[in-house]
């Protein structure tokens, strides 16, 4: 007998070691293909393909995603907070050789970290990103951006914030594209909080405004003062940059180029942002940032899985976001099974495996069972290394007695599994 001579390899070649093993046993005989023991070597779980941070608007949708390996096939959560996470209607679980996590209509409350942990029995892998949920603005945002006042052109008691008033007429065709806000002529504006106060809000919300008195007032006090002729009515108008035309989703094939593009109600805006997960784009090879007119640009050359993410456009507080998917094309077309399944048959209660070789490495399969797709349980469990895709189903009984389909590309091959029943004498 020839010893077998053991190789130590990097964690990230043993599904190719698996593979080149397979091949070898095919050659020389040997049995390959779909097997009832347990014959792939064991891995402890690595997370090959990590997640990455987010960074999205309140109610949007924050997406996660990450590739594990290892055998036996690793049990995947993922957590919020140090919550675990269970699919529901909002926490959106889904697997194809990828797991993916979906939090939607995302809450301020959901700020924080999201860790993904992936276990078996010969040891466990973890990592952590951050989750960051931007606060949509309302009116009172916009009454937080009065700054602490200039020395010099405004007297210096606590709680007054300088603003312009300007008289302007207003005609029907302007009240389409302007802002207009109705103000009250004062002498002077005295915050009605204490000097703490007015401090500790200063520095919070500190920011640039124009030179002026600026007053607010309650409804109440506004009815009466109508009433006083004194006070005259004046009109401060501006015309507001919003967005005419937003982003939308984009679905791509690998290999094409991804367009996001939107279109501002002014021309020549700068100072625009593309983020990318919470991080800014800066143009490269790979990104192209453009504007012509009202209309913004992102452009994503030869897009990859890689790819996949939330994009946003940011400028000053206006913000959209939408999604890229990069679908597989050329290499779907060209995707086969090169090594079919065999017939299985297995007494009940042992673990029963079927498994087919493809052309491409890590690509999405589907398992069925009598036509009906399956997905990841306890019942069934789906393991994709390099090439190679297993079905294992675990502690068969007669009901498991099917035909059994693997779909991959436009590849489909189907195979039974047969249970023998077990009587109570050989039990």
């Amino acid at each position: 007998y020839m010893k077998k001579q053991e190789v130590i390899l990097p964690e990230g070649r043993k599904g190719v070691q698996r593979i080149d093993e397979m091949e070898r046993q095919a050659h020389e005989g040997g049995p390959y293909g779909v097997t009832a023991e347990e014959e792939t070597e064991k891995m402890k779980p690595e997370i090959v393909l990590l997640p990455e941070p987010a960074r999205v608007l309140e109610g949007d949708t924050a997406r996660f995603r990450c590739r594990v390996t290892g055998y036996p096939a690793p049990k995947v959560n993922w957590y919020l907070n140090g919550q675990l996470i269970r699919k529901s209607k909002r926490y959106r679980l889904r697997y194809d050789g990828i797991y993916y996590l979906e939090i939607t209509e995302i809450k301020s409350y959901d700020s924080g970290e999201v860790k993904v942990i992936a276990d078996n029995n010969l040891g466990s892998a973890e990592h952590t990103v951050k989750l960051e949920i931007q606060q949509k603005e309302d009116f009172r945002t916009h009454l937080r951006h009065a700054a602490e006042p200039k020395p010099g052109d405004v007297p210096s008691e606590s709680g007054k914030v300088s603003f312009e008033v300007v008289k302007a007429e207003q005609t029907a065709e302007d009240s389409q594209l302007k802002e207009v806000v109705k103000l009250k002529k004062a002498q002077r504006i005295v915050h009605e909080k204490s000097v703490e106060e007015s401090e500790e809000l200063r520095s919070k919300f500190k920011r640039r405004t124009e030179e002026g008195y600026y007053e607010s007032i309650t409804a109440v006090e506004l009815k009466s003062r109508k009433r006083d002729d004194s006070y005259e009515d004046l009109t401060f108008t501006h015309t507001a940059v919003k967005i005419k035309k937003t982003l939308k989703n984009l679905n791509v094939v690998e290999t094409q180029e991804a367009v996001f593009s939107l279109e501002l109600t002014h021309e020549n805006v700068r100072g625009v942002q593309w983020i990318k997960n919470g991080i800014e784009i800066q143009p490269s090879d790979k990104f192209e940032i453009s504007m012509e007119g009202m209309v913004h640009t992102l452009k994503i050359k030869n897009c990859s899985t890689q790819d996949e993410s939330v994009y946003s456009f940011k400028l000053g507080k206006l913000s959209c976001s939408a999604h890229l998917t990069v679908e597989f094309s050329a290499v779907s077309a060209a995707l086969r099974v090169t090594r079919p399944m065999k017939n299985v048959e297995v007494p009940e209660t042992q673990v029963a495996t079927f498994e087919c070789e493809v052309s491409h490495f890590s690509v999405p399969s589907t398992w069925l069972k009598n036509g009906v797709e399956l997905e990841m349980s306890e019942k069934f469990r789906i393991v994709v290394q390099g090439r190679l895709h297993q079905l294992k189903i675990m502690n068969t009984s007669r009901d498991d007695s099917a035909e059994y389909t693997f779909v991959c590309g436009n590849d489909r091959v189907g195979r039974p599994l047969s249970v023998r029943f077990l009587s109570r004498t050989s039990r």
